[in-house]
């Protein structure tokens, strides 16, 4: 039984990094048997506390206890039952997944293979994975990895379980089980401490939520006190009828993208035919797994394929992603950290990675150019950084977004295409994405979403293609563009 009620505190929290404070003068509590909700955009400090809960990081300033025990290291952390999950999974590839989930038993010399293989199993089997434990983890899907970050954070038997964005890349379903667990952790007088930017999801399942502001602590949100509104609002001062621009009618543009008999190899897609007109915002929609997101790896040429494309009344053949930039289209992916940046490398180097692929003259170097290519990327994108020198993985993962999306521009693009472009990204950053999208739309680009969040589809599509199982259900616009529609034809009706 747990001694105290209160039984985290932080107190006079504050932490600097060189050029940013992260958080300024924090204090609050949280009692046993409590999930709360840490709301804020990126930069706002969520993941800082978290990480001086972990004892990861040490405040520049206060103290956070834990029964009364300060945390100063992660060994305090670990000895007082502290586990965290994050938005990317913390799994070795080369490793099994009992290898993974299972570590670090101290003391134990001799290996029980079969007791290690069986609890795996156990905590695999209550995030509804039926998978061999004796596989590699590489071979899971992004949702199965992150699924077994969980099941290796619950393994530790924690009574504090930290999930930071460690539900993004999970389906309705998967989080529907992932919240189940979770409200019968917190029946066992555990603490989970949860971070998301779906806001629906603090709604569901948090007690109460803590909004942080630009490092500040702001207020503390209970029920029935809250609604989306309220959050955002304590957020970014920003009304939620402002989170998306204006939309427009595009049926009289020239077609931009013209694709027919498109079959894309090794994939369960069916035949593609479809135009795309200049300036126009087209969403693919559709449940995980339906087929989207390999349309525009196929665009690209990461995908084989056969069929014909016709980019602005010319062929495409769309053999390779060098040939796809030299003709203006390019791909933002969906796995920001893995595929979008290079986390080692400063905010310049990443940015300037675009014009770098573009030739110059004997193959050298313009330094007067990239540096207004990041200049301009900064400045036109608002991405917050203490220099350009700072390692981009340092940054939130709105800015990491902001800096991949000014990096495709910097090529002038004719087509933008974009894979779930705002997973794991906070309401402020989204809202000025989408505002972006739009006014670059406004001018002439053609821009294509893969998206599964439906909130986001109805908000800035033009269009939406439905996608089921690989085949392209119909095609909406204007009113027919309602959750309510895409859901009915998602799930594989006509």
């Amino acid at each position: 039984m747990k001694k105290s009620e209160d039984a985290i505190e932080f107190t006079n929290i504050s932490k600097r990094y060189p050029g940013v404070k992260a958080l300024s003068n924090i204090s609050f509590s949280i009692k046993w048997g409590t999930i709360l909700g840490l709301a804020g955009e990126n930069g706002s400090g969520k993941s800082t506390l978290l990480k001086l809960l972990t004892g990861i990081e040490k405040a520049s300033e206060g103290e956070v206890q834990v029964e009364n025990e300060a945390i100063t290291s992660i060994k305090t952390a670990r000895r007082k039952k502290i586990a965290m999950v994050t938005q990317e999974p913390s799994l070795v590839d080369e490793l099994s997944i009992a290898e993974n989930v299972i570590v670090n038993e101290s003391g134990k010399w001799f290996v029980n293979w079969k007791e290690k293989e069986k609890k795996t199993s156990f905590y695999l089997n209550k995030l509804g994975l039926d998978l061999d434990v004796k596989q590699k983890a590489g071979k899971l899907s992004p949702d199965q990895q992150q699924l077994v970050s969980i099941a290796k954070a619950l393994a530790t038997e924690p009574t504090i379980l930290l999930l930071d964005e460690a539900t993004s890349s999970l389906t309705d379903d998967q989080t529907e089980l992932v919240f189940e667990l979770l409200q019968d952790f917190k029946k066992n007088n555990n603490i989970v401490i949860f971070i998301s930017h779906k806001l629906k999801e603090y709604l569901k399942i948090c007690d109460e939520i803590i909004v942080l502001r630009d490092s500040h602590f702001i207020t503390r949100l209970v029920p029935p006190h809250w609604t989306e509104e309220t959050i955002i609002s304590s957020m970014v001062v920003r009304e939620l009828s402002d989170l998306y621009p204006l939309k427009k009618q595009v049926q009289y543009a020239n077609i931009m993208l013209s694709i027919k008999e498109l079959e894309i190899k090794k994939s369960a897609n069916k035949t593609l035919d479809i135009d795309i007109r200049k300036g126009e915002i087209f969403v693919f929609s559709g449940l995980v797994g339906c087929g989207r997101s390999e349309i525009l790896r196929a665009l690209i040429g990461e995908m084989e394929s056969d069929g014909h494309i016709d980019l602005a009344g010319k062929a495409y053949p769309c053999q390779s992603p060098v040939e796809a930039l030299k003709r203006g289209i390019t791909l933002i992916p969906a796995e920001r950290k893995s595929e979008g940046i290079i986390g080692h490398l400063s905010v310049y180097e990443n940015a300037v990675l675009g014009v770098r692929s573009q030739k110059s003259l004997f193959g050298l170097v313009n330094r007067e150019k990239e540096e207004k290519v990041v200049e301009k990327i900064i400045k036109d994108l608002g991405v917050k950084t203490a220099s350009v020198h700072t390692h981009i993985e340092h940054l939130s993962g709105g800015n990491q977004q902001k800096v991949i999306l000014g990096r495709a521009l910097s090529i002038s693009p004719q087509v933008l295409l974009l894979d779930e472009p705002t997973r794991g990204i906070d309401v402020g950053a989204k809202s000025e994405i989408y505002h972006l999208l739009r006014k670059l739309s406004d001018e002439g680009l053609t821009v294509i979403i893969s998206s599964s969040d439906l909130q986001e589809v109805v908000g800035v599509a033009d269009r939406v293609g439905v996608m089921f199982r690989g085949e392209l259900k119909t095609i909406l616009s204007n009113h027919e563009v309602t959750e309510e529609n895409i859901m009915y034809y998602a799930t594989g009706n006509d």
